[in-house]
């Protein structure tokens, strides 16, 4: 059987499982919890692992998803292997990290319908990620058919929007500087554009570069889906 099949079996089965709900230790538990050798925050070389790699060997793979399984089983806890930051180790931790090994992340803008002169916020999201550090990308737009109103930060300690509208470029440069990398689902920013007239604008990101949280900042594996923004006479 493909270990990737074994896993998502395995994976539904903890979940279903009503014993395997007990196992999962809060890392504010009062039960102590030794992690393994191997599940620690640093290699036999010393140096320090990225999120999801739990078996240190510098990318992550269906192994480190299955040693995320045979952690939640066992109730033990990781830093590492904590990609969803619920402060346990849990059958959705080794399916975030999993997924990872299909896909890597993906950056999201979604399809819109407005009328002329319509306001229309849009926001620039990450569906799967894990460990993210950094993100810097472009979106282009057509000027002739939107205007930018204002910028909204998103869920990153520090980012910064720089709008070139006359030319239809927003350039957003986002990083984690006191806190852990993200996971999850959740927005890089906001832009707020103007329908200026009827038309179809296309809404295209151009990843400039992504990166996990770790002092080697390794390059994260991703996926794009552009959106549009469709203006209507009113």
């Amino acid at each position: 059987m493909d270990i990737r099949i074994a896993l998502l079996l395995g994976i539904v089965l903890l979940i279903a499982s009503p014993v395997a709900l007990t196992t999962d230790v809060p890392r504010d538990s009062t039960t102590t919890i030794t992690p393994d050798v191997g599940y620690g925050d640093e290699d036999a070389s010393g140096r320090a692992s990225a999120k999801g790699d739990l078996n240190h060997d510098g990318v992550i793979t269906q192994a480190d998803a299955l040693i995320a399984l045979q952690m939640a089983v066992r109730g033990e806890y990781s830093k590492d292997a904590d990609v969803s930051g619920n402060s346990m180790v849990t059958s959705l931790d080794a399916l975030l990290i999993l997924q990872t090994t299909y896909r890597g992340c993906r950056i999201v803008a979604d399809e819109y319908t407005v009328d002329v002169a319509d306001t229309i916020t849009v926001p620039i999201r990450v569906e799967g990620g894990v460990d993210i550090g950094s993100l810097g990308l472009n979106i282009t737009f057509d000027p002739t058919l939107l205007s930018v109103k204002s910028t909204q930060d998103g869920a990153f300690d520090s980012t910064t929007i720089n709008p070139e509208a006359d030319i239809g470029v927003v350039k957003v440069i986002a990083y984690q500087a006191a806190n852990p990398g993200l996971n999850g689902n959740f927005a890089v920013a906001e832009i707020v554009f103007e329908a200026l007239g009827v038309g179809e604008s296309p809404i295209d990101l151009e990843i400039v570069t992504l990166t996990d949280s770790s002092p080697q900042v390794n390059h994260l594996t991703h996926s794009i889906c552009n959106g549009t923004v469709t203006i209507c006479q009113t």
